[in-house]
């Protein structure tokens, strides 16, 4: 319901309308890197702020809170061996634990144990050695143990192995089982420092909820064939509308046309030659190119005369020039494409003026304004780098 809400909200609708959604929505949560905006799932955000609370259970043993939990649904508090049969909140907040680790979303291994003295370290049902605790990787002992829920230091004493089994033969098989386990785990060195517990998903080891809904986010959201192109100086607007030029999700005639919506005409209104696609909107009419060869002469770049985005979009990546560079004429070349749909679908239809009375260098000369502006935060930015640096 509330990313019904949000969806309603990002495409201009309110509470009593809605709006022509243009790319769905889970592609709008996506990261930019995947080929969305970066807004991000309420679903993640929810299962991320869940999920923490596994986190602050096992990394705080000894809170009042985490004790009461232990007495009410066992040592595990619910996760792993003994799953909770009730119906409460807390049951809610391991199933969606369970949820994410069930189905790989989150790692088994994310919560691990880096050893010091091993005295707040379980041994068998913690995982501080490999991919999985050693109850599941040698179960068969693991029921033989007597204190299945001992401490490292239980078991390594004065620098040797303590084993307390529930029979004295182990039989052929256990003994190579426990043969294997103990060359997997002797290469064990403790000392006085404690054990701590970490997020192996971090750089710092410790959990973040941001880092946990951008790692769900990367499993649920889809991705797009295509990167997001975001640049900081440039208006927020500016940036979502190139990128939905990029989809070819602007609301041009034909797009209107081929969503079933009641257009008289699909022709460009500035030349009436072609359909008023993206393409011959921003890059085959007539008018667009004469736009476009003043704008050439102004930035001092001989970039070609392109037909379409993808084909502009080729030559910028590779265009042998520096990075700033580069930036500067992208953001002309947003400018200019803005300005062109402000004129085409805004002054021309609505006030009626003619692009044949309108002057194209007054157009030009707003594209220019406009990418004065956007590169003049450039520059600010840039000397306050510099200053800092």
């Amino acid at each position: 319901m509330l990313e019904k809400k949000c969806a309603n909200f990002f495409w201009g609708g309110s509470l009593d309308t809605r709006k022509l959604a243009w790319v769905k929505w889970p592609n709008v949560l996506a990261s930019q890197e995947k080929g969305g905006l970066g807004v991000g799932s309420l679903k993640s955000f929810n299962l991320a702020l869940l999920l923490k609370w596994r986190w602050r259970m096992i990394s705080n043993p000894n809170a009042l809170w985490v004790q009461f939990i232990k007495s009410l649904h066992g040592q595990e508090g619910g996760f792993g061996l003994n799953v909770s049969s009730s119906k409460g909140i807390w049951s809610k907040i391991v199933g969606s634990s369970n949820f994410l680790h069930s189905n790989e979303i989150i790692p088994n291994d994310s919560i691990r144990y880096r050893v010091g003295c091993g005295s707040s370290t379980r041994f068998w049902k913690d995982l501080w050695i490999g991919n999985s605790p050693l109850y599941i990787r040698y179960n068969r002992l693991f029921r033989l143990d007597n204190e299945q829920d001992c401490f490292i230091s239980d078991r390594f004493i004065d620098s040797q192995w303590s084993w307390n089994w529930s029979r004295a033969f182990l039989g052929t098989r256990n003994s190579a089982y426990l043969a294997d386990m103990i060359n997997e785990i002797t290469p064990l060195d403790l000392n006085s420092d404690r054990d701590i517990c970490y997020w192996s998903l971090s750089n710092d080891g410790m959990f973040s909820v941001s880092d946990a809904r951008h790692i769900i986010d990367a499993r649920l959201l889809p991705a797009l064939d295509t990167h997001t192109q975001w640049d900081k100086c440039i208006p927020r607007k500016v940036n979502i509308f190139m990128w939905r030029f990029k989809l070819d999700r602007l609301p041009h005639r034909l797009n209107l046309s081929s969503r079933r919506m009641d257009i008289p005409l699909i022709g460009c209104p500035l030349c009436n030659a072609n359909m008023e696609s993206s393409d011959h909107l921003f890059f085959g009419c007539d008018f667009a190119k004469d736009i476009w060869n003043l704008v050439r002469v102004w930035s001092e770049s001989s970039f070609p005369a392109c037909s379409t985005f993808a084909h502009w979009e080729v030559w910028f990546n590779s265009w042998q020039a520096s990075k700033e560079r580069k930036r500067r004429l992208y953001v002309i070349f947003a400018a200019s494409l803005w300005w062109d749909m402000v004129v085409s679908q805004l002054l021309f239809p609505i006030f009626g003026l003619n692009p044949l009375i309108e002057k194209k260098r007054s157009i030009f000369d707003n594209y220019r304004s406009f990418s004065f502006f956007w590169l003049s935060i450039i520059d600010v930015v840039w000397r306050a780098v510099v200053m800092i640096g």
